[in-house]
This record gives structure tokens, C-alpha cells and sequence, in this order.
């Protein structure tokens, strides 16, 4: 498999992920592009003063439950008030699939350092739990970090490895496992409230997130340093059989984010095709490494149907595995094709030149 999952919230809403959604009161969560690290969205948690704890976070389950995996996480923290004293605040947890936390990865705000813990409970881990590594790496507020987080889940001989833009800031070695099952079925995303009113507020964002196992020859470790981008449909490709809802083109009704349902393209026909160009790279961007055709889509009516994500390369169409839509309209699922890691029909990696000169659509199955 290799990538497992890459979110940079670039559809302007909370979708890319495949587990659950947590939005307790008094702590909010909203996708925005005030501040961001890459592309054009990320997404913010704003904790509000209060006496208790309120979570906010959303999970990615992970197909194969692997043992091994390395989490990237551009993270951004700002501190609303002159008292910095909130002790303990959880950015990512490594569960397995039966709720237990193995490990959670935390902000210490009061020194600006990474903690890691073992056992932590609550969604988050954001209670208890047994520390096991302590980062020397100084934290800014206001300031773009990443982090990388590898981890080999078992009870004797696991390993949890952190870095901090690039530098190793913990190397933990020893039991990793907080349950008999020693994998990593569910990673948990997100941010809790203040313990205590007098701590005030405080701002967390999330941009560029990664999951890597170790297997496949490409993204099989550290994720590095690099950033999410969306290329949005930006006129007509080689087919536009799909039909438009409204208008004169078919690429004007899928650009929008986040997603409407007031235009669409649609087709119930059979080996129908609708491609798009697409709007160009940053021209600072000069290492690509996969692209990864995404789409929204439901169905007008209740049932299934199979639809291929197509990529158009050096005129010829490359379909991806069927994917099966099975939501009636106007409940619009995001749907992403496999990882394309090297030129299609070719070899090597993808240059900013191919994949500017891309077409991307869909088949119906």
C-alpha cells in the first residue's frame, strides 16, 4: 500500500477522511485559509476557556491494520491569552481497532515541547496514561512545524521515533503496546479543551497530513517535508459526455470549493466519459511525488453503481480501480483513486511539467 492516507483539507470542509467526526460544544472546529501551510485550506480547533474537557478531532481507520507507520503533521499553534499554562495538549493517537490507545503524541504548551505517552484514555488520549518520551525541541506560536511520527506497535521491541521539522526530537524504544493487538487500526486527529477556565484559549491548526506504512517500493517511510495541493478542473478535456446540469461547459460545474449541489455533470450511460484540464502547480513546486485523482459523486436515486476515476496522460486514458457509489443525491461523497506514484506508461516520477499538461475525469462502469 504504501500512502494510506493524505489530507490537506483543499476541498474547504472536513470529507477526507473515513472514520468519525467529534465536535463537542465548547471547543470548535471549521476547515479555513487564514492560515495554512500548503494549497489553500487548513484546518483550525479553537479551545474556549472553560472548566472542563471538550474534544474536537476526526479518525482515519486503517485497511490491513499495520503493524509500522509514519504520521506527518503540519501543526500550528497560537496561545489566546497571556496564560500559557495549559499542561497537556494531545495532537495525534495510534489506537487499534478495538478503541485502545497504544500512543499518544502531545503539546506541553507551559514548556513549548513534545511529550509522548503510552495508554492514554479518551478519544484522544487526552487523560492519564504513562509518559514514555520527552521532546527538547523548542515549539514557536504562531509558526508552521512538522511533525513526523513513526511508530512499531508491540508490547517488546516497539519503537516510536518523532521528528520535528526534520530533526529527531524523541527516540523511544521498549513496549509501544497498550493492548494484545499490536497494530495501528485508527488514527485520531484533534485537540481537546482547556482543563481549567483560568488557562484561556488557544488556536491549533493542522495542515499536510500523512500516513505511510512500510510497505510497496514508494512512500514506505518518512513522509518529509512536503506539502498537499488540489488541481481544480479549469476547462473541457478530450471527452465531456456527461451531461450539464446548466451552462455551455462541463468543467464550470465540478470547480467549486467546497462542493455544491446546485450544478453537476451526470450520466447513466455506460462507458460515458467526462475529462478536465486543470489548473497548473505553484511554480515553486518542483518535486511531485504521486498524484491522485479525486471527485465527488452520489447517485440520483437509491442504489450502486461503479464508476473509474480516468487520468488522461500523453493522449492516452488510464482508468483506476472501480470505485462504488452507493449514496443518494444530494449526499456527495469524496472518493479518491489509488496513488499514482511514477509516470503512467512510462517510468520514474512525475515531473511539475506532466502532470500541468493532465487531464482527470470520470467513467461510468
Amino acid at each position: 500500500m504504501a500512502r494510506l492516507f493524505t489530507c490537506g483539507f483543499e476541498f474547504g470542509e472536513l470529507i477526507e477522511h473515513n472514520g468519525v467526526i467529534i465536535d463537542e460544544s465548547l471547543i470548535t472546529q471549521a476547515v479555513q485559509s487564514t492560515v495554512v501551510r500548503s494549497g489553500t485550506y487548513a484546518w483550525k480547533i479553537s479551545a474556549i476557556a472553560q472548566g472542563a474537557v471538550y474534544v474536537a478531532a476526526f479518525s482515519q481507520v486503517l485497511a490491513g491494520n499495520p503493524q509500522e507507520v509514519y504520521v506527518r503533521i503540519g501543526f500550528q499553534y497560537s496561545l489566546g491569552v497571556s496564560d500559557a499554562s495549559t499542561i497537556f495538549q494531545p495532537i495525534v493517537t495510534l489506537s487499534d481497532a478495538a478503541g485502545n490507545n497504544h500512543l499518544t503524541l502531545a503539546l506541553i504548551t507551559s514548556t513549548a515541547r513534545l511529550n509522548l505517552y503510552r495508554g492514554n484514555t479518551g478519544s484522544i488520549g487526552q487523560t492519564s496514561g504513562t509518559l514514555v518520551g520527552t521532546g527538547t525541541v523548542a515549539f514557536t506560536s504562531d509558526v508552521w512545524h512538522v511533525i513526523e511520527f513513526y511508530a512499531k506497535i508491540a508490547d517488546s521491541g516497539g519503537v516510536a521515533t518523532i521528528k520535528v521539522s526534520g530533526i529527531t526530537d524523541i527516540d523511544f524504544s521498549g513496549d509501544t503496546a497498550n493492548s494484545a493487538n499490536e497494530y495501528v487500526g485508527t488514527v485520531f486527529f484533534g485537540a481537546c479543551g482547556v482543563s481549567a477556565a483560568a488557562e484561556g484559549a488557544a488556536d491549533y491548526y493542522y495542515d499536510d497530513i500523512a500516513i505511510n506504512d512500510t510497505t510497496g517500493a514508494s512512500e514506505n517511510t518518512w513522509p518529509g517535508l512536503s506539502g498537499v495541493y488540489l488541481l481544480l478542473p479549469a476547462a473541457d478535456g478530450n471527452a465531456t459526455t456527461w451531461t450539464r446540469s446548466t451552462g455551455a461547459s462541463n468543467w464550470a460545474l465540478v470547480d467549486e470549493l467546497p462542493n455544491n449541489t446546485t450544478d453537476y455533470v451526470s450520466s447513466s450511460v455506460a462507458d460515458a466519459i467526462d475529462q478536465y484540464t486543470l489548473t497548473s502547480l505553484c511554480p515553486a513546486i518542483n518535486t511531485i511525488n504521486f498524484i491522485e485523482p479525486t471527485f465527488q459523486a452520489a447517485l440520483g436515486a437509491a442504489g450502486s453503481a461503479g464508476v473509474f476515476p480516468l487520468v488522461r496522460h500523453s493522449g492516452s486514458d488510464f482508468e483506476s480501480a472501480s470505485v462504488i457509489v452507493a449514496q443518494a443525491t444530494p449526499n456527495y461523497i469524496l472518493f479518491k483513486g489509488e496513488p499514482i506514484y511514477t509516470v503512467l506508461g512510462g517510468a520514474g516520477a512525475w515531473t511539475p511539467a506532466q502532470v500541468n499538461a493532465l487531464e482527470v475525469g470520470m467513467k461510468i462502469k
